[in-house]
């Protein structure tokens, strides 16, 4: 069983502790599975817990856009849904979730050459991570924001979003994702606000979108009216996004990314 920046709690107990590492025990502990879910909890934002490659049928994750071969360093690790078409409702498309091996992101990427400033661009913190490390104005923190969770929730460790890289696979192969430092909290997901932005920068990095989605009434109640008053072009961006997104009657036909392209510059 190959060790993982996050570990499953569910796996540990198959490994003798004392083959452990005190970091890895100390995870396993803290971060367990949670408990089961039902379908009508899965949507964009939700956060949840990819198993051991080994704990999944022969090619359960693939890729729902883009090329290229399934990294074996994705498993055991959290995920964020980043969309749950209505047209395959079985299937959800998801974002890696990584702690960058306890590193911040400009330790990992400290130079300001061109490979290092478009990997760097790759990830989002979620709080209370530092911010991103290009995010030094308030234009730079329209590009680079940082992600929040619902009721105050945090992760067991500092992570980001890998945006670069979208997975898809059967909904029902994921576990709850649950930290035990934080009890009282059952559910982990992203705030709709830092779900909207991260899919909209997600769009601008690699074109890909989310289409219409599976409805989930409770979360559709709470966003059919868009938060935004700001004037603000690139909050509009948002705006547009998150009406595409849920397929409402009135849609603006807007191109997100051709719009305000040179007040985002993403």
């Amino acid at each position: 069983m190959a060790a993982a920046e996050y570990y499953s709690g569910a796996c540990m107990e198959f490994v003798p502790k004392h083959l452990l590492a005190p970091t890895m025990l100390q995870r396993a502990q803290t971060e367990q599975i949670g408990k089961t879910t039902d379908g009508i909890e899965i949507a964009q934002g939700r956060i949840m817990w990819l198993p051991s490659v080994e704990d999944l049928p022969e090619r359960a994750v693939r890729r729902a856009h883009g090329k290229g071969a399934v990294e074996d360093g994705i498993y055991n690790h959290p995920v964020v849904v980043v969309s749950r078409p209505l047209d395959d409702e079985q299937v959800v498309h998801f974002h890696l979730i990584t702690s960058l091996h306890g590193k911040k992101l400009d330790q990992l990427y400290p130079k300001t050459n061109e490979f290092h400033t478009s990997r760097r661009s790759w990830y989002l913190p979620i709080s209370p991570s530092p911010d991103h490390p290009d995010a030094h104005s308030k234009k730079a923190k329209k590009r680079f924001p940082t992600l929040s969770l619902t009721d105050g929730a945090t992760l067991r460790w500092d992570s980001y979003v890998n945006i670069r890289h979208i997975y898809k696979i059967d909904w029902t192969l994921l576990t709850p994702y649950a930290n035990l430092n934080t009890p009282n909290v059952s559910h982990f997901r992203l705030e709709w606000e830092s779900t909207v932005r991260m899919i909209a920068k997600g769009k601008i990095l690699t074109l890909y979108e989310p289409g219409v989605q599976v409805p989930v009434p409770e979360i559709q109640k709470a966003r059919t009216e868009p938060a935004y008053t700001s004037t603000d072009p690139a909050l509009h961006v948002y705006l547009d996004l998150m009406v595409w997104i849920f397929g409402r009657q009135v849609v603006r036909t807007i191109d997100v990314q051709a719009r305000n392209q040179q007040d985002l510059r993403m």
